[in-house]
């Protein structure tokens, strides 16, 4: 058996967050599942990675099944949605000065995963019917609102100076754990946006 490029990057993202998800899972423990600190979402993040890397293997034994294809797509879509907010929460604890506008941005984050897996149903329904997998406007719109999440949380980090008066702030470990994972969900939305330039469904992160 020949692994193409898909079946290797569900390999390795299945060892990759099969040790993340028990590290967030040591973090939630420590921090006694407290949602404001930012790392009860990650769990969230491994399952979303798990279960889609495990589908995408299961295309091996089973390449021309739907549902398979289908839902392994949409689970990729979906799967950088969790990291915003953990960015959020860290960023809050890092400087309070700027709570309020970050939690503003949860609503847009949540509305852009509701869209996405809206979006994801619909392109499911019509390759049953007619065959051919067409990335719903639904679905672009959610991206499109994860992407505006990101851009924000940037810009918003940046005007509050977090980044310039890094040398100067006294928690280093949540500094580097959002500087990680802002490159991380760069990656990730790259991948899902290069989804968007093709009709076949596969899995794209």
């Amino acid at each position: 058996m020949t692994l193409n490029s898909h079946i290797t990057i569900a390999v390795v993202e299945l060892v990759l967050y099969t040790l993340t998800l028990l590290a967030s899972i040591f973090l939630c423990v420590r921090h006694d599942f407290h949602p404001f600190t930012g790392w009860l979402f990650l769990p969230f993040l491994c399952a979303i990675r798990l279960a889609g890397g495990s589908l995408q293997l299961a295309t091996i034994s089973r390449p021309t099944s739907i549902s398979i294809l289908t839902t392994s797509t949409l689970l990729s879509i979906v799967g950088p949605s969790p990291l915003p907010l953990v960015i959020i929460c860290l960023l809050i604890r890092i400087n309070l000065c700027i709570s309020k506008i970050l939690h503003l941005l949860r609503a847009p984050i949540l509305a852009a995963v509701a869209l996405v897996v809206c979006g994801g149903n619909i392109s499911a329904n019509e390759l049953v019917k007619k065959r051919v997998y067409k990335i719903n406007a639904l679905a672009t719109i959610g991206v499109a609102l994860l992407i505006f999440g990101f851009v924000a949380m940037i810009s918003i980090a940046n005007y509050s100076q977090l980044f310039a008066n890094m040398p100067k702030l006294e928690n280093f470990s949540l500094i580097f754990a959002v500087v990680f994972l802002i490159q991380v969900l760069l990656i990730g939305l790259i991948y899902v946006s290069r989804s968007f330039s093709t009709t076949k469904a596969n899995s794209v992160f």
